[in-house]
């Protein structure tokens, strides 16, 4: 509490910054009665660890979700701040040096590219010093999974089964291939992939056939889209 002043609620602590690992200085506003508005005057006071002062733990917890042209990153703050408060995070993305700082638990990456993967490092400071070690997150992908399949249509020619869809949407630099799954009558299944709009199967055998088509990126995968029609 500041000189002069005999009530322990008469000072706030704002902030704690530490120059060594033994000597830390404590500043806030503070109030020379009850009414506490406005503060009267701002004080500082030097305050002695009751343990030496160092490095902080690396945050943990780390996941990233990609974003057209980006990622959006979380984690958790670190289990030992080593005695000294977190005062920002700050994750890079590697390759290309991507950064962003925060004082919260979670930022977004901007200008990485669609469908290519990156390594990120999350590391926390204090009035001290940096994590001495850093948060290595798994590969992140850029980009986003793309939509469902569209306007799945079956048709049946000549003995054979023609499956139709219309394309789905991709963020640029992300092309899209397509995995087309046929129950035939009689459990037959077959499992084709294309880049086109279009495959062909055998279907000489009558009955209720069911196709299902799921869209892929280097992102992740779309939701299935499902059709089925009696024919053959």
């Amino acid at each position: 509490m500041p000189a002069g002043s005999n009530r322990a609620d008469d000072a706030q602590l704002l902030s704690v910054s530490c120059a060594t690992t033994t000597q830390c200085t404590a500043v806030g506003p503070a109030y020379d009665d009850n009414t506490r508005l406005p503060p009267e005057y701002a004080f500082s006071a030097n305050l002695t660890p009751v343990r030496t002062v160092s490095s902080p733990l690396a945050p943990s917890g780390a996941e990233g979700k990609g974003v057209p042209g980006g990622a959006v990153v979380t984690w958790q703050a670190p289990a030992d701040d080593g005695g000294a408060p977190v005062q920002s995070f700050t994750v890079t993305a590697e390759p290309g040096a991507h950064t962003c700082t925060t004082k919260a638990e979670s930022c977004a990456l901007h200008g990485l590219r669609n469908g290519h993967g990156y390594r990120v490092v999350v590391t926390d400071r204090t009035s001290y010093g940096i994590s001495v070690k850093a948060l290595d997150l798994r590969l992140v992908i850029a980009g986003r999974a793309p939509t469902p399949p569209a306007g799945a249509h079956l048709a049946f020619s000549s003995g054979r089964l023609i499956v139709t869809w219309h394309a789905s949407s991709s963020p640029a630099g992300e092309p899209v291939r397509y995995s087309v799954t046929v129950h035939g009558p009689h459990g037959v299944v077959r499992h084709l992939a294309t880049a086109h709009l279009r495959v062909t199967e055998p279907a000489s055998v009558s009955g209720t056939y069911v196709v299902v088509i799921v869209a892929d990126n280097a992102s992740g995968s779309s939701k299935p889209s499902r059709v089925q029609a009696s024919g053959g």
